[in-house]
């Protein structure tokens, strides 16, 4: 089969997991992202309007490249959930593409071929493509850049990890494990055009942050002040819960049926199969160990960050498969662990979109806006921001509700959906104040409006508050 063929193919196949239920399951920091992305293109602020009483809505000193992207999108198609998705779901493809050539660079075409469908079948690579976040867009410039690096191109490979991090820092453990990799080859050229890369792109973001006292107060609010939010063994054993996930253990925002690790044959692939290729390419090593690290380091212990990883987990088990293929004997043997390997991968990507096929977030929408009059202001979660993204939203994670209420007159609340209910998902009831806050208050104060009911999204109850 054609080489151009099978990718096209992979491609395809994870377009069609992406475009398949394309409007379920829409989160809290897709809002979060969608409000940003939103201001930006209607103000060319980059800063939270849903967020009054907090520093974001004055600035928001994320890297900019995902709100931009999302900006763009919203500017060309208009507002909607596969429109704020659209970056993702290109960026996935494009890891596709690119973890294809990195497998042709490091194993020749068949392992280009097999690492193509395996990151297709990948859970984590599915789950941030169609989601409105930045991590798909960073796993495609951070593994360009390691390509890049494997074809000596210093400063092109600069330039890539340097549009990583300017789309999250989890880009950041690339730049480093890479500068550390042209360090060893010990090669001056290469470094400095490593280095001039990697400037050359950050520059902007970099030279953004320090422009003004506002943009500096934005580099310590985001920065500075989370780094010292919990101790460095709090963070290690943090990592823990990431690890879970990857076994397939679960959690809060992901339930699953049985508490077993569903994954745990995919983490003992993936482990045997990087010890071949850490053999044949010692440099993955490096990759692999200052990305980890700087995981530790980072506050935010969300799962979806192995994804910036899953192009190496596909380009190893695609090389360890041929070489064991090679071998008449193991042949049948290798083909059955690749099969099992993509396919309960597959099989995990098709229960999810499945489990959640009724979350049809513009179907809620629409019943949200049918209660609310446009025009009206609104308090709710951050999720329901791109419902009411034409209205003044205010939202409840950074906004009590007597601020919501007496200063910025917000006039119709949505309550009691499932943050409200049973917490942002870490295993505590941290809305539980303010959900009795609220129920007290909609007693004396507020008109029940509507009801918009969704066995995902929770049942919700829209109160309108009296004059």
């Amino acid at each position: 089969m054609r080489p151009h063929i099978v990718l096209l193919c992979a491609c395809l196949l994870l377009l069609a997991q992406c475009l398949l239920f394309s409007s379920t399951r829409f989160v809290e920091d897709e809002g979060w992202n969608s409000d940003v992305s939103l201001t930006w293109m209607r103000e060319g602020h980059l800063r939270m309007s849903s967020f009054p009483t907090d520093f974001t809505n004055k600035l928001d000193a994320r890297p900019p490249l995902l709100a931009f992207a999302m900006g763009e999108s919203f500017r060309l198609f208009g507002t909607g959930v596969l429109q704020a998705r659209l970056s993702s779901i290109l960026a996935g493809i494009g890891v596709v593409i690119v973890g294809f050539l990195l497998g042709w660079e490091i194993g020749g075409p068949w392992v280009a071929w097999i690492t193509a469908i395996f990151l297709a079948c990948d859970n984590f690579l599915l789950i941030t493509a169609r989601s409105a976040r930045p991590e798909p867009h960073t796993t495609l410039f951070a593994t360009l850049g390691l390509l890049l690096y494997y074809k000596r191109r210093p400063l092109l490979a600069g330039l890539a990890i340097g549009v990583a991090v300017d789309f999250h820092p989890l880009g950041i453990g690339f730049a480093a494990a890479i500068g550390l990799l042209m360090l060893m080859d010990a090669n001056p050229k290469r470094i400095l055009a490593y280095g001039a890369g990697l400037v050359i792109a950050i520059a902007p973001y970099a030279f953004w942050l320090a422009s003004d006292d506002l943009h500096r107060a934005g580099f310590r609010a985001t920065y500075m002040s989370r780094a010292v939010e919990s101790s460095f063994l709090h963070r290690v054993a943090g990592e823990i819960s990431r690890l879970s996930d990857f076994v397939g253990l679960g959690n809060q925002r992901v339930p699953l049926p049985f508490h077993i690790p569903y994954r745990l044959h995919i983490a003992v692939i993936v482990a045997a199969a990087l010890i071949y290729l850490i053999r044949k390419r010692p440099g993955i090593a490096v990759i692999l160990g200052v990305n980890f690290f700087w995981w530790v380091f980072m506050v935010n212990k969300s799962p979806r960050y192995i994804t910036a990883l899953t192009p190496i987990f596909a380009v190893a088990v695609a090389s360890a498969l041929v070489a064991l293929g090679a071998n008449q004997r193991w042949r049948t043997a290798a083909v059955a662990i690749g099969v099992i390997f993509a396919g309960t991968q597959l099989a995990g990507n098709a229960f999810l979109l499945y489990r959640y096929r009724t979350a049809d977030y513009e179907a809620v929408a629409r019943q949200l806006r049918e209660v609310v009059p446009p025009g009206q202001s609104v308090y709710g979660i951050t999720t329901f921001y791109l419902a009411m993204n034409d209205r003044p939203y205010y939202s409840y994670d950074r906004t009590p509700l007597d601020y919501a209420v007496n200063h910025l007159h917000a006039r119709y609340l949505i309550l009691y959906d499932r943050v409200m209910m049973h917490g942002s998902g870490h295993g505590e009831d941290n809305f539980a104040q303010l959900r009795w806050q609220a129920a007290d208050f909609v007693k004396d104060h507020a008109t029940l409006a509507g009801r918009v009911s969704n066995d995902f999204y929770g049942n919700l109850e829209v109160y309108r508050v009296n004059e």
